[in-house]
């Protein structure tokens, strides 16, 4: 509504503009026609130009705080699926509500005001005598509205001696509205006033345009008579007792305008017709051009920006075969050579592993794309599943590598690109989220731009296959992608935000700013109290002077704002969180330490360390415990946290270290199944209390979690991450059933919650056998929706336990359900 209300206002003013300049400067002048057809013109050009746009494109000046918005959740083993969306209804009206139906009753109206009136005309007709009248009909009645014409229909009162001279000069008038097609004129008006009736110029125009009507025909029935005495019977002559608006009745109009524009000398004058061209310039422009930012991938300073497209499989690797023989290489180089046919910008600058059918290891074209330098990777497949599955898979599948890789979080944005650009122009499902696999990607990780694998829809799957074959479906492929490429070519100057930089070594970091803004990264409460994540584990609220006080090279950082945090990380993400990833080993130097890639060995040496030869004289620790060189180098660098190195007085309090040049402290990553402590009591202390035992840092009360010094038991370990998860019995499609038979979906409407989409998400553990337990949810805590949801796992039947290693485990799983409350 606010949209067609904004579109009127637009309309009302164009409409004003341009019958302002006929009102001063036409108005009342004896060029008719000319005048006809610009009134015309106003009603056309004020409905069209607010709809016409053409942009002005100009460089946009460089940003200080550019954002990129990234999707939040990553679809995997470590992540929930299977979200289900739960509709609600909201009745419920306001003013906007109201003020839209009582315009569509005026409209309503009006529409059968119109109606009733060419009934009325149409029903004159049918009970009055009919004359043929050169190839008009004549219709001879005492109707006291009458004469007037309509169409080619005149309607003629009796009363009046049509061989009178009179009557002829009134003839030859409803003639002229007829040759003049001044009926066609009146019914396109009055048909707009229907949703126009509001712009009060309209109505104005309406009247002119009549009169208008009236000059013409009066004009025709004295260009051989006697303008005199044309004039004397139409002071003579009484006005009718009613009219239709839809007709050019003959006693009607301003007496004095049309005596003088009978009277009125017929100059030409052209100025005043010519004066309308700069105005019409003026209004074309105010109306139509809008000024737009030139987007990074226009601007004429833009970097190109190299795209490598890998076509999967080829040569004698045909990958998945469709029933009818499709193979998945050929379907992928069609896909391919689509997108490079519709390329037509010139700073995206596309590579192709192979544009025909050969055969390439996966290491062949990741050292391809490394070759030709890059910006970003996108492999072409399509999805495949067996046969006599049911029901049968469908729609788009992309995927990013894992979050261990250096360019995870680089990925995943160029991942939503495509997302967005594909949700509303594939005529296939589409997934919200990129996904990744639990062992990963090879080529995707082997790459270390930016790199996604799309799955363009299942070959197993008629309709996918018939669409990706089909010409308009390939071409809808080929623009989504480059519409992708432009989008993340666009903001990716943005991607490093100099809200976050510090004298901390951060070269190459990639910084994502998930839905914040500049002043929030600047506040105290972001710099100190911000939950701080480092390689997926959780330091604590220590804010982002932890992360510049550390001084350790990371690869990536992710900000969350308060909002998105909380609904992720509970009362924890308060003041927003802060995701970084540590920098690989095989990638970082670590004081005079450095992994050297032609040994494939870790060693020390540099200007720092002259003395020191090798590692014969050095003491390791990994973890805590010494190792040997030799054990020290069976550690993938992707599983290395952090190097710490200490020489010198440093080793004077260490035993172990006597005799030593230095000792190298290994940390690595944790593993996907740390050991899980078990918490014997949590307490909380707020007020008074927290200050006088905490001091300051009570202020906002104090948690406290005591664990118990004995660990569960391996066996009895509850897995977080799985290579299958816990599944509902049935798969999806009976889980969204059970729901629909189960879940009271207006419980949201009861508890008074606005129209809006709220994401509810329950965790609960699945043990070996499916039973259920611990469920709980961080959404909406105290609600009778969070509740419903609970107790919805609670009574519902056992799960499929979760699978690791091929064995049956107990693991948790979050499950989140959708309600979109709906307003009616």
């Amino acid at each position: 509504m606010l949209l067609f209300a904004y579109y009127l206002l637009k309309v009302i003013i164009c409409s004003a503009v341009l019958f302002g300049y006929y009102w001063f400067f036409l108005r009342n002048k004896v060029f008719h026609i000319y005048n006809r057809f610009y009134l015309l013109a106003i009603v056309v050009l004020s409905m069209l130009l607010p709809l016409v746009k053409f942009n002005l494109w100009h460089e946009a000046a460089a940003s200080k705080s550019a954002m990129v918005h990234m999707l939040e959740i990553v679809n995997g083993s470590d992540e929930y699926l299977d979200e289900i969306v739960i509709q609600s209804h909201y009745n419920h009206i306001d003013k906007e509500q109201i003020i839209l139906w009582l315009f569509v009753a005026v409209c309503i109206c009006f529409a059968l005001y119109l109606v009733k009136s060419i009934l009325k005309i149409n029903l004159l007709k049918r009970t009055n005598p009919v004359q043929k009248f050169e190839g008009i009909d004549l219709v001879n009645t005492y109707d006291k509205s009458t004469p007037f014409s309509f169409f080619k229909n005149i309607f003629w009162n009796n009363a009046i001696d049509i061989n009178s001279n009179n009557g002829q000069r009134i003839l030859k008038h409803e003639l002229a509205h007829i040759q003049e097609k001044h009926s066609q004129d009146k019914l396109f008006i009055n048909i707009l006033m229907i949703l126009f009736w509001c712009n009060p110029i309209f109505w104005l125009l309406r009247k002119e345009l009549n009169l208008i009507h009236e000059f013409l025909a009066d004009k025709k029935a004295v260009e051989d008579g006697d303008t005199a005495a044309f004039a004397a019977m139409i002071l003579q002559t009484t006005y009718p007792s009613h009219r239709f608006e839809l007709t050019n009745n003959f006693f009607y109009s301003p007496i004095k305008r049309r005596l003088a524009m009978l009277t009125k000398n017929n100059k030409t004058n052209y100025i005043s017709r010519l004066l309308v061209l700069p105005l019409a310039l003026i209004v074309f422009a105010a109306f139509t051009l809008k000024s737009k930012l030139l987007p990074a991938t226009l601007s004429l300073k833009a970097e190109t920006l190299t795209v490598v497209i890998d076509a999967g499989h080829g040569g004698t690797d045909n990958g998945a075969v469709a029933i009818d023989g499709t193979t998945e290489k050929d379907i992928s180089l069609d896909l391919l050579k689509k997108i490079k046919a519709l390329n037509q910008d010139d700073n995206i600058k596309l590579l192709f592993t192979r544009e025909t059918d050969i055969y390439q290891t996966p290491k062949e074209k990741a050292e391809l794309a490394s070759k030709l330098g890059a910006d970003l990777f996108i492999s072409i497949h399509v999805d495949n599943e067996p046969k006599n599955k049911s029901p049968k898979g469908t729609g788009l599948g992309i995927w990013v590598s894992r979050n261990e890789f250096t360019n995870s979080e680089s990925s995943k944005l160029l991942a939503s690109a495509l997302i967005a650009s594909f949700l509303n122009n594939y005529a296939i499902p589409v997934p919200k989220n990129p996904m990744k696999r639990p062992k990963g990607i090879w080529i995707l990780q082997a790459t270390k731009c930016p790199a996604v694998l799309i799955e363009a829809g299942f070959i197993s799957n008629e309709k996918d296959l018939a669409y990706l074959k089909s010409e308009a479906g390939q071409t809808q492929f080929a623009k989504n992608v480059l519409d992708a490429i432009e989008n993340f070519a666009a903001n990716k100057d943005g991607l490093k935000s100099t809200e976050l930089s510090s004298d901390t070594d951060t070269v190459g970091m990639f910084v994502n700013v998930k839905n914040t803004d500049a002043d929030y990264l600047k506040s105290d409460e972001f710099k100190s109290k911000a939950l701080v994540i480092v390689d997926a584990k959780e330091i604590g609220n220590a804010g982002y002077d932890y992360i510049e006080k550390s001084k350790a090279s990371y690869t990536s950082m992710v900000v969350y704002n308060p909002t998105e945090a909380k609904k992720n990380y509970g009362v924890k993400g308060y003041y927003g969180v802060i995701k970084v990833t540590l920098k690989d080993a095989s990638f970082t130097k670590a004081d005079s330490l450095f992994y050297d890639q032609k040994s494939k060995s870790i060693r020390l040496g540099g200007s720092n360390s002259p003395d020191i030869k090798g590692l014969e004289n050095v003491l390791i620790y990994v973890d805590g415990k010494i190792t040997t060189p030799l054990e020290l180098n069976k550690i993938p660098p992707s599983r290395i946290s952090s190097i710490n190195i200490l020489k010198g007085n440093k080793l004077d309090d260490i035993t172990e270290a006597k005799g030593k040049a230095a000792i190298i402290n290994v940390i690595t990553k944790p593993d996907d199944l740390p050991e899980v402590k078990v918490v014997s009591k949590i307490s909380a202390t707020k007020g008074d209390k927290a200050i006088s035992k905490y001091g300051d840092k009570g202020e906002n009360a104090v948690v406290e979690i005591i664990s118990k010094n004995d660990t569960i038991p391996q066996e009895d370990k509850v897995f977080t991450k799985v290579e299958e998860e816990p599944e509902f019995p049935g798969g999806k499609d009976a889980w969204r059933e059970y729901l629909q038979k189960n879940l009271k979906a207006n419980m949201p409407v009861d508890e008074g919650w606005k129209p809006g989409t709220y994401t509810i998400i329950t965790q609960f553990i699945v043990d070996k056998e499916g039973n259920v337990s611990d469920i709980s949810t961080k959404d909406f805590p105290g609600s009778k929706t969070a509740q419903m949801c609970i107790d919805l796992i609670k009574k519902g039947p056992k799960w499929m336990p979760a699978k690791q290693n091929n064995n049956i485990v107990k693991a948790y799983r979050k499950q989140p359900i959708t309600f979109v409350v709906a307003e009616d």
